[in-house]
């Protein structure tokens, strides 16, 4: 695997034929490894999935493992009565949900089982339904081979391929785009994912697993939308209005609307968006207009209210252990007595800021628990811990996801941050810096309560903006 020409990985996958009550099924494994640099520091990651299938690739159970924390994420599902149940372990949490399951839904490869059963054709479209690993949904995806093959160069030779344009759309639109090459056979020995230049290439164990040389990427750096001049007095900005331009998306569909943001299409790859700082103890409108919440995941504002917090909102799930006892002793020990919710919620952000000492980027995901042992991480883990301690003290809190500016190198990166539900509003809050709310330069893209199977499918639309997003500072004040 590489990204942006630097090697960062090799996966492994294996078939085998295994009999279960008198019945010949395929069981696929899989194991991929990464290490990707933050900030000059190395995060390393290991995803294990496992899956039994029919043999015309209908899926019958699964298993994902994901190493990005101090202890692993592992979910299991299992096809029944039309619903693929699962049940998902993290510290100390065990908590079990599920989904419709269509029988002819394949696994997390069922792609490649599709080709490898019967290869597209030059010009041919084809569509199927399957798991999505790691995200645990189902998507529907769309398949469009080229009009005639052509010649690909590859790690050690170069090959006539043909081109298979490849897109999974998921539950609240998320779209993941990516390119295919396969063979007369059917192998895919090329894939390409637009997010980050990602490429993975077929190849011999020895290739895959030789030495890639130093790190030169660096997911932080490398993913920073650069301005056209810098932005003064950034953190105490209290309204700026931004263009927004997308090479291959509409992000009026992709930046989310919000009370404290408005998007304004402008054409299909061009949007407007004014942003207002909004604090605990504002007491200022909520912008005018199509400024109100679409629904979560971004999309074009409907002119609703504010979409109010639901029941994930407020209960404990396995990112977010509200309930665990270390977080309830945290939670009264932050909150110091304080009653009112708007107080209490900028006291627990003052103090997740101050109680994670160790601001570093060594871990991709953590839990709650694991954050309160550990004292350490990034945004990532300062959000999951004030999500828990609001949440604690019942408040409901959720994540957000989006871009925010950063002044080291002018322009805007990825960030997580919070909003607690205080006086019929989501209040934005961001512990990773600790000043009471936030100002006017951050870029929401989604926000998710971090529930269930599909926790992770919150960082998609950030997918949908790497790399090919243009932003321009209209106005700030």
């Amino acid at each position: 695997m590489f990204i942006q020409g630097a090697k960062v990985g090799s996966g492994r996958t294996s078939t085998t034929r295994i009999v279960e009550g008198g019945k010949i099924l395929s069981r696929i494994e899989e194991e991929i490894t990464f290490s990707v640099s933050r900030n000059g520091q190395r995060t390393d990651e290991k995803i294990v999935s496992s899956g039994v299938e029919t043999l015309d690739g209908g899926l019958l159970r699964f298993q994902t493992e994901i190493n990005s924390g101090q202890e692993p994420i592992i979910t299991r599902g299992a096809v029944r009565g039309g619903q693929l149940a699962f049940e998902t372990t993290t510290t100390g949490k065990r908590l079990t949900s599920a989904i419709p399951w269509p029988a002819a839904a394949g696994g997390f490869k069922a792609t490649e089982h599709s080709l490898a059963k019967q290869p597209m054709q030059p010009g041919e479209r084809r569509s199927l339904a399957a798991l999505m690993v790691g995200f645990n949904q189902l998507a529907e995806i769309e398949m469009v081979a080229a009009a005639a093959y052509e010649p690909v160069t590859l790690l050690d030779h170069s090959e006539d391929l043909l081109r298979i344009d490849w897109t999974a759309t998921l539950p609240k639109g998320n779209v993941i785009r990516s390119i295919w090459w396969a063979n007369h056979e059917g192998e895919v020995l090329k894939m390409q994912l637009d997010a980050l230049h990602q490429v993975t290439y077929r190849t011999t164990r020895e290739i895959a697993l030789a030495e890639g040389g130093p790190m030169r990427f660096d997911l932080l750096r490398s993913t920073i939308v650069a301005i056209d001049r810098p932005l003064e007095h950034a953190e105490s900005t209290k309204r700026a209005r931004y263009r927004v331009r997308l090479e291959s998306e509409d992000p009026s569909r992709v930046f989310a609307a919000s009370g404290a943001q408005q998007v304004t299409p402008v054409d299909p790859h061009t949007a407007e968006i004014l942003v207002q700082s909004i604090r605990p103890a504002s007491t200022a409108a909520v912008p005018s207009g199509n400024a109100a919440n679409a629904p979560t995941g971004g999309g074009p504002a409907d002119g609703s209210r504010e979409r109010p917090p639901a029941e994930d909102d407020r209960q404990p799930n396995n990112l977010v252990q509200s309930d665990a006892p270390e977080i309830l002793t945290l939670a009264k020990q932050a909150a110091g007595g304080r009653t009112d919710p708007g107080e209490t919620a900028a006291a627990l952000e003052r103090f997740v800021h101050q109680y994670i000492t160790g601001k570093n980027y060594l871990k991709a995901f953590s839990t709650a628990v694991e954050v309160a042992e550990s004292r350490e991480g990034s945004c990532t883990q300062h959000a999951v811990l004030l999500a828990a301690l609001a949440r604690a003290r019942g408040i409901p809190a959720r994540v957000a996801i989006g871009l925010v500016y950063v002044e080291d190198h002018p322009g805007f990166a990825f960030h997580m941050w919070n909003e607690v539900w205080i006086g019929e509003r989501w209040i934005p809050l961001d512990a990773t810096r600790g000043l009471g709310g936030i100002g006017a330069t951050y870029l929401k893209l989604a926000d998710s309560s971090l529930q269930g199977e599909s926790a992770y499918s919150c960082f998609l639309p950030v997918a949908q903006v790497i790399g090919q997003a243009k932003i321009e500072i209209l106005e700030a004040e």
